[in-house]
Parts: structure tokens; C-alpha cells; sequence
């Protein structure tokens, strides 16, 4: 299974891409399940092993994992969180989150009320509206298209985040449509052949 970031960072989205990441031996039905299961390592996320991303959206699986509607449960909660705001609050790549499902939830309660009161005093720079995401959940493909910031009067362009999750069996009925997400998700240069550039 692979998971794409189509995210612009900053001024280093150019020069910092993330390539896709790739669980071996899990597709899409199984997702959530891994995800409850697994343990991200302690310490800040190295590389795409488990992106912030992951780590809040391990945090909202739902306990019957065994549905087939878990990953669009999850996509859902976790678009509902703001993620802007979640993401943003001292917590630059979420690091935490880690060890058991159990764990990791009550963590995220914590960070969730300390976020809360900070925003009664400051509010938010810049705001998302989770009601402008999108969530796509089928069989072997799924999507969330993240509202990061909302229409607003401080900030001129809206900006959307895409966190895209395939399978096997989706790029195997899609192999060019497969191929072309990767290959954008890694690298700048979309239109060249060969290998990346170095810096």
C-alpha cells in the first residue's frame, strides 16, 4: 500500500519533498487495523517511517477496525480535529503520539485541551474549514483533500492538502495513473525523464 503527501511546505516544498511511502504487505481494507496495531518508534518522525499525518490519523481509527467503512471513519474524524491547528500548536511534525493506540489517543486529548485554551486567549491565524475537505473511501483507493486555510480576509489564496492512500490492486487496474502519482509526489520536475537532479 502506498500513502502520497501532495503538501507544499513552506518555501522548501521544492527542494524538500517527501517520496511516497510504501507498507509492505498491507492494502487499503487492512489500513486501519495496521494502524491500531502498529507503534511508531519514540523520538521526532525520521523521514516518511511515520510522518506526522499517520500518527493523527492512527490516533482516530475506529475501535471495530473490522469495518469496512474504518478508513472513511478516520479520514472523517480526523479532518474534523482542524488538523491546521493540531498540527501547528508547538508540535511542528507531532512528534509524540507514539507507543500503544491507547496512549497515543490520551496524548492527543491532552494536546487537544491545551489547544483549546489557547485558542480562547489567541485564536487562529489563518484558519481551515474542515466543512470545505473532501473524503474519497472506496475499496482500494482513498483520499482526503484537506482544507489548511479557508477563505478569509487576512489571507488571500485557500490552500488544500491531498493525502492519497492506494493499493496494489487499484495500481494494478491504474498503473499509469499509479505511476503518474508517484512520480509527482517525489519530485519537482514532473515533466523530465530519468532520475531526480541532485541539489
Amino acid at each position: 500500500m502506498w500513502f502520497v503527501l501532495l503538501t507544499a511546505e513552506d518555501t522548501s516544498c521544492l527542494t524538500e519533498m517527501h517520496a511516497p511511502m510504501r507498507i509492505d504487505g498491507v492494502r487499503l481494507p487492512g489500513l486501519c487495523r495496521y494502524l491500531a496495531e502498529a507503534e511508531p518508534a519514540p523520538g521526532p518522525p525520521g523521514g516518511m517511517d511515520w510522518p506526522w499525518e499517520l500518527r493523527l490519523l492512527r490516533t482516530q481509527v475506529p475501535d471495530r477496525v473490522t469495518d469496512p467503512a474504518a478508513l472513511r471513519i478516520a479520514l472523517e474524524r480526523t479532518n474534523a480535529l482542524n488538523v491546521k491547528r493540531v498540527q501547528k500548536l508547538g508540535y511542528p511534525y507531532a512528534e509524540g503520539l507514539e507507543g500503544d493506540l491507547a496512549s497515543a489517543r490520551r496524548e492527543l486529548a491532552g494536546r487537544l485541551a491545551h489547544i483549546a485554551a489557547e485558542e480562547k486567549l489567541h485564536g487562529l491565524v489563518y484558519p481551515a474549514d474542515p466543512s470545505r475537505s473532501l473524503v474519497q473511501a472506496e475499496g482500494h483507493v482513498a483520499q482526503l483533500c484537506l482544507n489548511w486555510i479557508a477563505p478569509n480576509d487576512r489571507y488571500a489564496p485557500e490552500t488544500f492538502y491531498r493525502w492519497i492512500f492506494f493499493d496494489d490492486l487499484w495500481a494494478g487496474a491504474h498503473p499509469e495513473l499509479a505511476d503518474g502519482i508517484l512520480h509527482y509526489a517525489s519530485r519537482w520536475d514532473v515533466l523530465s525523464e530519468g532520475e531526480a537532479a541532485a541539489e
